[in-house]
């Protein structure tokens, strides 16, 4: 064992153990240091290195077997714990109301504290050893203060939380939200078998969850709750009705908490060997008793939901890295955890855990890498944004575009709003876009906004229009920057569609984004790139904040996703089966009514036909009319008719010479009466007509049908 690993650990075992006359269980004092290691974020030891250090703090330590026979426990003799809460006899808590990621409270008071970070350095304390976590502070960067919201204090009160009651709108209910495929070729099939199934020909897939932005949805998390340790679920609730030593079961409660924070503290640095090393090294660190306790079936719940909560912590952290210039080697970092990690935790379990532990593992760690993956495309697009915003010139084509091309009407027709949005959206419209768009304030910009034939000007000056936008009046003190005043409008888009299902809100905004590159792309926009980059980063960070969202909801919210799910894949299931279109699949011999007597007849049957000479290779159908019924015509008099219908000729069009028309092209569909041929008759060539098609060639008929390039046939005929 290294003499630092000795180092860091004396300290958790001494304020623990004493020396005493009476004896204590080995495994309870296994617990009580897991606990200590893990409310200060030290990676614990693996039993034999925990005995080892034992001996090494008391010396001639004993180990003897005591308790009745079936049911001894192995006892350090002379040693006892140090009195702690934990000794004494468990109570169920009083269940408090929040999120999986902590109480509602704190999650939005950690907005209010978040401009505190970095204004204080807080110390740690002196009169308890400081902890490895405080040492390395190699955390992300933090967020500039202008990407932390200005009105923090009136936050909670201003927006309604969108997620404090599931909707039960019909419009909304059973939406269909984006689908989480699981790398089903890579895994084992008994693990894909146990997998959820949205679908039932899609094997290992499941709902993503969507919830609504918030006003703090980018916001770093406070001091507070960065250092506090993570609220797990209390493991008894799990194991009622189950034959369990509470002993075992707490060790394995406080084992397992101390893994997920190391996790945490090792992504937060992004070290990703001790990343995926703590994953490994878990199975190592548990006693048999304990890995059969974690094998229980009625424990799969908790530890998925110890899972989500360890993950919801990690996308705390990360979720202010959408909005600043992150290093290459961090980007690498997470694509390569995005990557590994759910085949990494099917390595690393699949040996010593059951099918359902290895599916209660992998399945937030798939929702944890669907949204790890989506941060890099909302990071792209908002540095690629903001380095647009800074062109005021840039800003005021944007408005002028916006004023001379955009029809609000158009907008609203094409985006379908929900009905009671309308009127929202209209406001929103009217009041938000200039200050967004924020134009240089000129003689042309205000000309522009009192246009009368302008669509877009008629509704800001439309006095009729009484509702208001989304953003917030702006405090001239303290002036927002552009990028943030764009995320402003982003986590405030909810109050137009309040009690509706996330996946609404991103279809409306979808359908609008699209509507306004449709007229910009169609009237010809001299700003069509800029607003393209508006649109991919709104379109991109919206939905990194919804799925971000979604998987901080609490596990209430989650679960009623979850049975809204089921129910409509019960519902497909009671459809009939529907194959797949396009696709051929080789007949079963049960499918195919197949048997040894209709085949033996068969074969009678065949012996007894003529042998028929083998068929020449399949050829192409010939034109029936064309080619049986057209006339011998000089191949030079057609050769440029012929080679405009390979290569798709010109329009009917007059030529700029004589006024004619394509001979080839004037053959009208006729009669196709073959009724006289081989009867001799003569054909009636217009002989005139016949001379003047040989002059034409390929570049004449190309200049005399192209509208657009008008100019160069009126030069030619100039010649």
């Amino acid at each position: 064992m290294p003499a630092t690993w000795i180092i860091t650990h004396i300290p958790r075992l001494q304020e623990s153990c004493q020396r005493s006359a009476n004896s204590v269980r080995r495994d309870r004092v296994f617990t009580r240091y897991t606990e200590r290691c893990g409310n200060e974020r030290v990676p614990t030891l693996n039993p034999a290195s925990f005995g080892k250090l034992v001996r090494i703090i008391f010396p001639n330590v004993q180990t003897r077997r005591l308790g009745v026979r079936g049911e001894s426990k192995y006892h350090y003799v002379d040693l006892s714990l140090v009195m702690d809460d934990d000794d004494r006899p468990y109570a169920p808590p009083i269940e408090r109301p929040g999120t999986s990621s902590g109480n509602q409270d704190e999650r939005r008071a950690s907005n209010v504290d978040a401009t505190k970070v970095f204004k204080s350095h807080i110390s740690p304390s002196l009169d308890r050893p400081m902890s490895r976590a405080t040492m390395e502070t190699a955390d992300f960067p933090a967020p500039s203060a202008a990407f932390l919201s200005k009105e923090a204090d009136t936050a909670a009160e201003d927006v309604p939380s969108a997620q404090d009651a599931p909707s039960q709108r019909l419009d909304c209910k059973y939406i269909d939200t984006p689908t989480i495929r699981f790398p089903v070729k890579t895994m084992p099939g008994n693990v894909v078998a146990a997998l959820p199934s949205i679908r039932r020909h899609l094997p290992g897939s499941m709902a993503s969850y969507l919830g609504m932005p918030t006003p703090n949805s980018l916001s770093l998390p406070a001091t507070s709750s960065r250092d506090t340790p993570i609220d797990f679920p209390d493991i008894h609730p799990y194991l009622e009705g189950e034959i369990y030593d509470a002993a075992i079961a707490r060790a394995l409660f406080h084992l397992y908490r101390s893994y997920c924070i190391d996790v945490i503290d090792a992504f937060r640095k992004c070290k990703e060997k001790p990343f995926f090393s703590h994953h490994s090294a878990f199975n190592g660190k548990m006693t048999v008793p304990v890995s059969k306790v974690f094998s229980m079936p009625c424990l799969a719940p908790w530890i998925q939901e110890c899972d989500m909560r360890m993950y919801k912590q990690i996308v705390r952290f990360i979720a202010p890295l959408a909005l600043q210039n992150v290093p290459d080697v961090v980007w690498n970092v997470f694509d390569r955890i995005g990557t590994k990690l759910v085949g990494h935790l099917i390595s690393a379990f699949e040996e010593k855990c059951p099918v359902h532990v290895i599916v209660a593992k992998i399945v937030p760690a798939q929702r944890f890498v669907n949204v790890l993956k989506k941060l890099k495309g909302a990071n792209t697009a908002t540095l690629q944004f903001s380095r647009m915003l800074e062109d005021p010139q840039q800003r005021t084509q944007m408005w002028l575009d916006l004023m001379s091309i955009v029809d609000p009407d158009q907008l609203l027709e094409d985006s379908m709003p929900a009905p009671e949005s309308i009127e929202k959206v209209r406001g929103m419209l009217k009041h938000d876009m200039r200050p967004l768009v924020d134009p240089v304030d000129e003689p042309l910009v205000h000309a522009a906004e009192d246009d009368p034939t302008s669509a877009y000007a008629t509704l800001l000056n439309d006095d009729s229009v009484a509702t208001v936008g989304i953003l917030l009046p702006e405090v001239s003190d303290d002036p927002m920057s552009l990028l943030e005043r764009w995320v402003n409008w982003l986590e405030r888009l909810p109050q137009l569609y309040g009690g509706h299902h996330p996946q609404c809100m991103i279809n409306w905004h979808t359908r609008l984004w699209k509507s306004i590159m449709t007229q910009m792309g169609r009237g010809v926009a001299h700003s069509y790139q800029s607003w393209w980059f508006v649109e991919s980063f709104t379109t991109q960070m919206l939905d990194w904040m919804t799925q971000m969202e979604g998987l901080m909801l609490d596990s209430r919210s989650q679960t009623i996703a979850d049975e809204r799910e089921q129910d409509k894949c019960r519902q497909a299931l009671s459809l009939p089966d529907e194959p797949f279109r396009g696709t051929k699949r080789k007949r079963t011999e049960g499918e195919a009514g197949f048997s040894p007597s209709a085949q033996m007849e068969q074969d009678s049957h065949a012996s007894k036909r003529p042998v028929t000479a083998p068929k020449s290779s399949p050829t192409l159908p010939s034109t029936r009319v064309m080619d049986d019924a057209a006339p011998a015509i000089d191949d030079d008099a057609t050769d440029a008719d012929l080679d405009e219908l390979r290569h798709g000729g010109p329009l009917d069009l007059p030529s700029f010479h004589t006024g004619l028309t394509s001979p080839v092209k004037g053959r009208g569909p006729g009669n196709h009466d073959d009724s006289g041929i081989g009867l001799g008759l003569d054909v009636e060539v217009d002989v005139d007509a016949e001379k003047e098609a040989r002059r034409f060639n390929k570049k004449d008929w190309f200049l005399s049908s192209d509208p657009a390039d008008s100019g160069i046939a009126l030069g030619v005929m100039a010649q």
